[in-house]
């Protein structure tokens, strides 16, 4: 019993956040990725985790089910779970909302250049159809700027329609990551401007900048107003570059 307290120890009960289950799978996470459990460590058991998070089996259940999902975690049938033995090969996670104001310049930085690129590889690669679906994008952004409206999901899929248009689905299926984890951030910035003179019409402006340089198939143009739109988000959002 000695034994089993010791492993369950450095845990603490959890305050109640929308999904406690994904609190808790943070915090076994963050001490797999601290070694604090090291590859082939047999989890405190569901009794265990119950008793330190102060929550109840179904939520543990939960969050062992994420860890396993992640590859951080393997369980065997009536032994347990355990840590992965490769567990820096897990499933890449990125969390926006529950970022530091240092973790989410840090995301603002992956998305300055990763979004410029793919906005350059859509100029240059973009199908008549593809730009049909960010002008739709761009209509209804603008249809939420003159309705007081807030848009973010004709943002998402103006970007969204930009990741299709790269033709290459690694740049695809990571911007699409990109675009839905950071939808609440996006959001966040699109409020922010709602509430300054001109913001939202100079946040218009700049989507309205992307479009006319991947229509007019300039990668160039396309890199750099895509990298100033999304420094400018940032800014929006108070995040300020380190450089």
């Amino acid at each position: 019993m000695a034994e089993k307290e010791a492993m369950a120890e450095g845990f603490s009960p959890v305050e109640r956040p929308a999904r406690l289950s994904d609190e808790i799978a943070r915090r076994i996470a963050e001490r797999i990725a601290s070694r604090a459990l090291a590859p082939g460590d047999r989890l405190p058991t569901e009794a265990e985790l119950c008793q330190a998070f102060g929550v109840s089996r179904a939520v543990v259940r939960e969050a062992v089910a994420r860890l396993r999902t992640d590859g951080l975690v393997e369980t065997q049938r009536g032994v347990g779970a355990f840590v992965s033995h490769s567990p820096e090969l897990s499933v890449f996670r990125l969390e926006a909302e529950r970022a530091s104001p240092a973790e989410l310049r840090q995301i603002f930085e992956l998305r300055t250049d990763v979004e410029a690129g793919a906005a350059a590889l859509a100029a240059a690669r973009c199908t008549e159809a593809q730009l049909e679906a960010m002008r739709t994008a761009l209509s209804a952004m603008a249809k939420a700027v003159s309705e007081g409206e807030n848009g973010t999901a004709a943002d998402v899929s103006f970007h969204i329609a930009i990741a299709e248009a790269t033709d290459n689905p690694i740049y695809r299926d990571f911007l699409r990551f990109l675009a839905h984890r950071l939808e609440q951030a996006i959001g966040t910035a699109r409020r922010n401007s709602a509430t300054h003179q001109g913001w939202s019409e100079r946040v218009q402006i700049e989507h309205e900048a992307i479009f006319e340089a991947i229509a007019a198939r300039d990668p160039e143009a396309a890199r750099t107003a895509a990298k100033a739109h999304i420094i400018n988000a940032a800014h929006r959002l108070g995040i300020r570059s380190r450089t």
